[in-house]
């Protein structure tokens, strides 16, 4: 395929994926927006319950501890009791409210037992349980918030892990027509995608040919066969640092992992393993730019190349030594029965091979 061909169907395949970027954020993002709204009220919800500005008065500040789930806020012992008064009047105030909307009678699930009620506790469990299966963090507020999954650029991104089949198992199409198009949409592209990795991996496997035949032509004493290993192990080694070792190092500062975990997440992307144990772009304390989603989506798309070239050196390697194997145990054997058979017997079998490929060509001959 032409340089010009490969270019045309790099293009078409960005395309594709604006393409899909853009349907799936319309086809999902309403269902998301609603999950946030709904995480959002929850925190509001709870935070009223606290009644944290009439608590936050009987706080003094304590630097002592080592809690770092916790709050600096210590209550001294003398304003305990000040704090059951303060819950007392949200229960009594729930309790008036229930009153009012329900006349005369009042579900047993809907008294509040400790400050929250029973089917409040199920919408908690619900709505926390909901919003971690999408890729939200429950502790979500409109202020600090997990980034949007469907944004715009979201959707490409999943796009990608659609289209190159990692499918991380966190991100998935939660309408009825997001996940219709998924199908028709994955039905073209996964082949568009297999096209154009394959090509990539022919380009970059062509590098070390054409640096290997290049060394041979200006340097022809040297042994083929150790040029070529020799270009190999160092192609092998500089893809390593540019589509593992680096992106690694550029992900465990950005997300704050730690570099083995980094590294894990490498091999479980590239080799489209995709566990979905870790994910990149979800902490609600980070404001990832759209560059580092494109970098992540180039990086995706070469790295795949790549590792796929590996895995098929590797492979190749594999085959080769089962394949000597097999023809040092065929030379054995054949080795043995010579020494066994007597010689007149060597000679009737060459004849009679003779004869059968004579016959079989005679029979080729006539078809």
């Amino acid at each position: 395929m032409s340089a010009r061909k490969v270019v045309a169907l790099l293009v078409t395949f960005v395309l594709y994926l604006l393409l899909g970027g853009g349907v799936f954020h319309l086809l999902e993002e309403a269902e998301e927006t609603r999950l946030r709204e709904e995480v959002f009220t929850l925190q509001e919800t709870l935070s009223s319950n606290a009644s944290e500005e009439a608590l936050a008065g009987l706080c003094i500040t304590d630097n002592t501890s080592d809690d770092s789930h916790g709050s600096a806020c210590c209550v001294p012992q003398e304003n305990i009791r000040q704090i059951l008064e303060i819950i007392e009047v949200t229960v009594i105030w729930k309790l008036a409210n229930l009153s009012e909307n329900n006349g005369t009678c009042v579900h047993l699930e809907h008294i509040p037992m400790v400050v929250l009620s029973l089917d409040e506790i199920n919408t908690i469990v619900d709505v926390v349980s909901l919003a971690i299966d999408r890729g939200l963090d429950p502790r979500s507020t409109p202020e600090n918030n997990s980034p949007p999954r469907w944004s715009f650029w979201g959707a490409v991104q999943f796009s990608v892990t659609l289209l190159t089949t990692i499918g991380y198992g966190s991100m998935a199409p939660s309408t009825a027509g997001g996940r219709a198009f998924c199908v028709l949409y994955g039905l073209f592209g996964i082949p568009l995608t297999a096209v154009l990795l394959g090509k990539v991996a022919h380009g970059l496997g062509g590098v070390a040919i054409r640096l290997t035949n290049k060394i041979n032509r200006f340097k022809p004493s040297w042994n083929n066969e150790t040029v070529s290993t020799i270009v190999t192990a160092t192609f092998v080694v500089v893809g390593l640092a540019i589509f593992v070792l680096l992106p690694a190092l550029t992900v465990s500062i950005i997300e704050e992992w730690v570099y083995l975990d980094a590294l894990y997440f490498m091999f479980v992307s590239l080799s489209t393993i995709g566990f979905g144990d870790y994910l990149l772009g979800e902490r609600r304390d980070i404001n990832y730019s759209i560059v580092y989603t494109l970098l992540l989506t180039l990086w995706i798309l070469f790295g795949l190349a790549f590792l796929a070239l590996i895995f098929d050196v590797i492979t190749r390697g594999i085959e080769k030594v089962g394949e000597d194997k097999v023809e040092d145990q065929q030379m054995v054997e054949e080795s043995t029965g010579d020494n066994d058979k007597p010689e007149g017997d060597c000679e009737v079998q060459t004849v009679t091979g003779s004869v059968e490929s004579v016959s079989s060509h005679t029979t080729t001959t006539s078809l």
